[in-house]
């Protein structure tokens, strides 16, 4: 986490001005992403293996652990983009990305909020998003795969 909020931080180095920051963001932060996915499937692998962990049970932990605070953090911006929007001020901060992109109506919204057809309204949830996908279609194919193989081999 700390690696992928200083890529996010302002300010560029080189190698020659500042080579101590250049290495941190220019090469060691540029594979947080990567890592993060990797520990996520690692972590969630070794609870998906975990018989006594039903399918209602990892569906919960999911939902409490990734899908409500994604989805409370993009309400919460929207809110604030939509206030903002009401007030007329939405131009003095046009240049800070997608934020102001979205429509009162509900597709919009919709597409805003859960980050389809577009990112997020937080657009750093992107991850997130692929995230809440990648887990739920990991524990389905680890968990239901071999059944399914062992049904078809079965029949012949």
């Amino acid at each position: 986490m700390f690696f992928v909020m200083f890529i996010h931080s302002p300010g560029n180095a080189d190698m020659q001005t500042a080579p101590e920051i250049f290495l941190l963001k220019g090469f060691i932060s540029s594979g947080a992403v990567p890592v993060f996915f990797l520990l996520s499937g690692y972590f969630g692998a070794r609870k998906i293996d975990l018989k006594s962990v039903s399918p209602g049970h990892y569906i919960q932990e999911k939902i409490h652990t990734l899908i409500i605070p994604f989805l409370f953090w993009n309400s919460a911006v929207l809110v604030l983009v939509f206030t903002v929007k009401y007030f007329h001020m939405d131009s003095a901060f046009r240049g800070s990305g997608a934020y102001f992109d979205v429509s009162p109506n509900a597709s919009s919204i919709g597409a805003a909020l859960f980050g389809i057809g577009r990112c997020p309204i937080v657009y750093q949830f992107w991850f997130l998003r692929d995230l809440i996908v990648v887990v739920f279609l990991a524990f389905v194919l680890c968990r239901y795969f071999p059944i399914i193989r062992q049904i078809l081999t079965a029949k012949e």
